[in-house]
């Protein structure tokens, strides 16, 4: 009998939710992760523009200081810096490209972290609508476990006195009789003594038979519960319990 499954009442539809909800909340930390590699891309390339426009300045310097001084020569005037203010201008540019890359990385890093955060919460909504589920099947299956637990108990004390009926026997005189007389009552219960007094010695496991039936229905149940984090429909381990 599968016990689990006749009496689950499973919250599937809100593990089924939190499931999908748990793998949009992956999805977002992945695409923050991209575009937090991207914007760091940018500001490698940021980088390498602002050096290059560094570059450039010193080289309109040394064009507009030549051209200065060839116009000096020419008697024709001061000649304007017009190359340096271009390069400057756009070495202006590029540290503001900088800075506002460098902007990015921060609010990219911080979406980010919240996305971590929101998919932390999602798992955690996964594992809380799971546990409802385990929940409901915990309280019943107590309940058929208190039953089963009265039953051995109650077969225990019955046992006892099945097996030590004894208080009214018959009295002989001669001891051959009351010792062929003895075996005679107890030869109807050999054949269950032995396995009976086993039983109410060793408790509800009994043997090395019974303890890996129970390590198997452990593991079944281990394989459902981690099951239940990605697959709400994931099937109940029939963990050989029968009533």
């Amino acid at each position: 009998m599968n016990i689990i499954a006749e009496i689950a009442v499973d919250p599937r539809a809100d593990l089924a939710a939190a499931i999908e909800a748990a793998a949009h909340a992956q999805d977002a930390v992945a695409a923050a992760e991209d575009a937090l590699h991207r914007g760091r891309q940018m500001v490698v390339d940021a980088e390498q523009a602002l050096g290059a426009a560094n570059a450039l300045v010193g080289h309109a310097r040394r064009r507009d200081g030549a051209a200065a001084a060839k116009a000096v020569k020419a008697r024709a005037g001061a000649a304007t810096p017009d190359a340096t203010r271009k390069a400057r201008a756009d070495r202006d540019a590029a540290e503001d490209g900088l800075e506002i890359a460098r902007s990015a990385i921060e609010n990219l890093e911080e979406e980010l972290h919240r996305a971590k955060n929101a998919a932390q919460w999602a798992l955690n909504a996964v594992c809380t609508a799971r546990n409802v589920l385990l929940g409901n099947l915990a309280v019943q299956l107590l309940e058929r476990g208190r039953r089963c637990r009265l039953e051995a108990a109650i077969a225990e004390r019955v046992l006892g006195e099945l097996l030590h009926a004894d208080d009214r026997v018959p009295e002989f005189g001669d001891t051959l009789d009351r010792i062929d007389a003895c075996k005679q009552r107890e030869e109807p219960l050999q054949a269950v003594k032995r396995d009976a007094e086993y039983f109410i010695g060793a408790g509800a496991i009994a043997g090395d038979g019974e303890r890996a039936r129970v390590d198997e229905s452990i593991a079944a149940v281990r394989g459902f519960i981690a099951a239940l984090e990605t697959d709400a429909n994931a099937e109940v381990p029939d963990i050989g319990v029968a009533i």
